[in-house]
C-alpha cells in the first residue's frame, strides 16, 4: 500500500510481515514496516493472538530521519486495519510515547482495552497487569501536562485495584497453539546475498534451466555456509514466504545500502531426525525455530528458492531430485564438530578428494614416465647441492713449508720501502 504526503514521503508503502519476538510469549510475533526508496522508515511490533480477535503492541518506533511527518500514526492505523475486529493492548508509554499518543487520533478507540471494562476483554490481557499500565500512563500525563485522552478511559466509580482483581480468573494464559517443531516440520531460513555480477545475471536468467542456477548458487555459497541466526535472517521457519521476508527485512534495515543487486535466499530443509542423536539445542516460536546451540547442525535440502531485489515478485524454485546433504555453519571454526570437519573447510566449502577412477586424472597413461623423471630430478638437485668433500693430503706434507702462490703478497721489512 503507497501513500502520498510530504517529500520525505513520497513512495512510501507499509508491509505486513513477521516478526521473532520473545518464543516464550504465548501468541506469535508480526509487524507492520514502513518502506520508502529501499529504506526501513519505521514499524510497529506486536503479537496477535492465534484466534486474530486480540493484540499486544510492544513498540512502535520512526527512524530519525522519518519523524514528525505523520509516519507513526500511518503505522498504527494500518495495524487497526489489519485487524479490524481485534482488542488492541497499547500497554504503558514511555515519554515520548506519550507526548505522540496525546496527539494522535484513535482510529477505534472502542477496541482500546484501556477504553472498555475488563469483563469484554479479560480472558486475552492479564487485568492487573492492564490496570498497572493504566496507572503508569496516567500519572506520566499529569507530569507532562497532557490530557492522554482521559476522557475515553471508562471509569465506574470502582477502585481499580477492586475491579481487575475481580476479572483476573477470567484470564486464559493457555492458547493451545503448537510450536514449531524442527523434527516433525519442513524447514525454511533466509538469507540475503550479494553475487558476483556474472553470476547474479545467470542465476536470475530463466532462460537456464533452474537446477542449474541451484546448484551454482548453492556451489557459490557452500554446503557448510548454511546461516544462523543474525538480526533478521538465519531463522527456520515454517513457511518460504516468511524467510523471504527475513531475508527482505534485514536488507531493508541494513544502517548501509548495499552497492549491488542482492539476492534473496531460501533454504528448505527436510525435518531433522530426532534418533539416535537428540535435537541440537534450539528455541522455538509458533512458526519458527532458532539454533542456539554452537555446533554445526546437519541437514538435508529439499530446494532452493531465490529473488533479486529489483523485482520482489519474480521468485525462482528448484525442487532437487535427491535431498542435498548440508550444514548449518557452527558459530566458530572451533565449535566445528569432527564430521563438520572432515566434510567442509574453513570457510564451509566442500572438500574434494581425489576420484577413485582412474579417468578423472588427464595424464594416468603417462603416469609411470612422469614419477621416473619427478625421482631422477630430486636426485640430481640433492646431488648438486651436496657439500664437496675437502682435498686429502699426503703424510710427507703434513709439516713442510706452504709454498706462496702467485696471488699471496710477500712480507716485508718494516723498514723496506714499495
Amino acid at each position: 500500500m503507497s501513500f502520498p504526503g510530504p517529500a520525505r514521503l513520497q513512495g512510501l508503502s507499509l508491509y505486513l510481515a513477521g516478526w521473532k519476538g520473545d518464543p516464550l510469549h504465548r501468541w506469535p510475533g508480526r509487524q507492520v514496516i514502513a518502506e520508502v526508496q529501499g529504506r526501513a522508515a519505521g514499524h510497529v511490533e506486536y503479537y496477535l493472538h492465534p484466534d486474530g480477535l486480540a493484540v499486544e503492541v510492544v513498540q512502535l518506533e520512526v527512524s530519525p530521519g522519518f519523524r514528525r511527518l505523520g509516519l507513526a500514526g500511518l503505522l498504527m492505523d494500518r495495524l487497526h486495519e489489519v485487524h479490524p475486529r481485534a482488542w488492541v493492548n497499547h500497554g504503558y508509554r514511555s515519554h515520548a510515547g506519550a507526548e505522540w499518543w496525546d496527539q494522535y487520533r484513535d482510529p477505534a478507540p472502542e477496541r482500546n482495552i484501556h477504553n472498555r471494562p475488563p469483563a469484554e476483554w479479560s480472558r486475552y490481557f492479564r487485568a492487573p497487569r492492564v490496570a498497572a499500565n493504566r496507572v503508569v500512563n496516567r500519572e506520566r500525563n499529569k507530569w507532562l501536562e497532557l490530557d492522554g485522552h482521559r476522557a475515553a478511559e471508562h471509569c465506574y466509580g470502582e477502585r481499580l485495584e477492586e475491579e481487575y482483581e475481580r476479572y483476573a480468573p477470567a484470564f486464559e494464559p493457555a492458547t493451545g497453539a503448537p510450536r514449531a517443531d524442527p523434527s516433525q516440520q519442513s524447514l525454511c531460513a533466509g538469507q540475503v546475498v550479494v553475487l558476483p555480477p556474472e553470476l547474479h545475471r545467470f542465476v536470475h536468467d530463466p532462460a537456464h534451466p533452474a537446477a542449474e542456477r541451484a546448484q551454482a548458487l548453492l556451489e557459490h555459497i557452500g554446503h557448510g555456509n548454511l546461516p544462523r541466526s543474525s538480526d533478521y535472517t538465519g531463522f527456520w521457519n515454517t513457511t518460504a514466504q516468511a524467510a523471504l521476508d527475513d531475508s527482505w527485512a534485514a536488507q531493508l534495515f541494513q544502517k548501509v545500502p548495499l552497492a549491488s543487486p542482492a539476492t534473496h535466499l531460501v533454504y528448505q530443509a527436510h525435518p531433522l531426525e530426532a534418533n539416535p542423536q537428540p535435537l541440537p539445542r534450539h528455541v522455538a516460536g509458533f512458526d519458527w525455530v532458532d539454533y542456539t546451540c554452537p555446533e554445526d547442525v546437519s541437514v538435508n535440502l529439499a530446494g532452493l528458492s531465490w529473488r533479486s531485489d529489483t523485482d520482489l515478485s519474480a521468485v525462482h524454485h528448484d525442487v532437487f531430485d535427491s535431498p542435498v546433504l548440508a550444514a548449518i555453519a557452527p558459530e566458530s571454526p572451533q565449535d566445528a564438530s569432527a564430521q563438520y570437519r572432515a566434510r567442509y573447510d574453513e570457510r564451509g566449502m566442500r572438500y574434494r578428494p581425489p576420484s577413485s577412477s582412474t579417468a578423472s586424472w588427464p595424464f594416468e597413461d603417462q603416469r609411470d614416465e612422469i614419477k621416473a623423471r619427478a625421482e631422477k630430478i630430486i636426485r640430481d638437485v640433492t646431488e648438486r647441492s651436496a657439500p664437496a668433500a675437502p682435498p686429502r693430503r699426503a703424510a710427507t706434507d703434513a709439516h713442510q713449508p706452504r709454498p706462496l702462490g702467485p696471488s699471496t703478497p710477500v712480507p716485508r721489512n718494516p723498514g723496506q720501502r714499495p
